[in-house]
Order: structure tokens, then sequence, then C-alpha cells
């Protein structure tokens, strides 16, 4: 499974991308990003078919995007 945090800036309206990280670096990435009310964290995620979808807090989604951290 692949993972991958999204971090959308409310002002200037741009997203970065921090990619590489398993399940649980993703989450504590997110929880650190998420601090900045500034910002909208998310974390996308691909499995080995080819199949994704969002991770919330809660577990997995295929809502899109789903919730932000």
């Amino acid at each position: 499974m692949e993972y991958k945090v999204i971090i959308r800036d409310r002002e200037e309206g741009t997203e970065k991308y921090i990619t590489g990280l398993n399940k649980a670096q993703s989450e504590k990435e997110a929880l650190s990003q998420a601090r900045d009310a500034g910002k909208l964290v998310y974390i996308s995620w691909t499995d080995a078919n080819g199949r994704n979808g969002y991770l919330n807090r809660d577990g997995a989604t295929d809502v899109c995007p789903g919730e932000p951290w």
C-alpha cells in the first residue's frame, strides 16, 4: 500500500504532496501538518491492484477527498 499526504494551503490555494510513507508515517505527518489551521490535510492511498481512496481518522473511505485531518 502506498500513502500520500496532501497538504492544501487555504490562503495560497496551493497543494504540497509528501510521498513514500507507510500508513503510520502518513498518519503522523498528517497530524503534524494539521496543527496549522491554514492547511487542509488529507491522506490518499493506492493498493497493489491500483485501487485508491482516502484515509480518514476512523478508517479508509472511497469518498473523495474524505475528511481533512
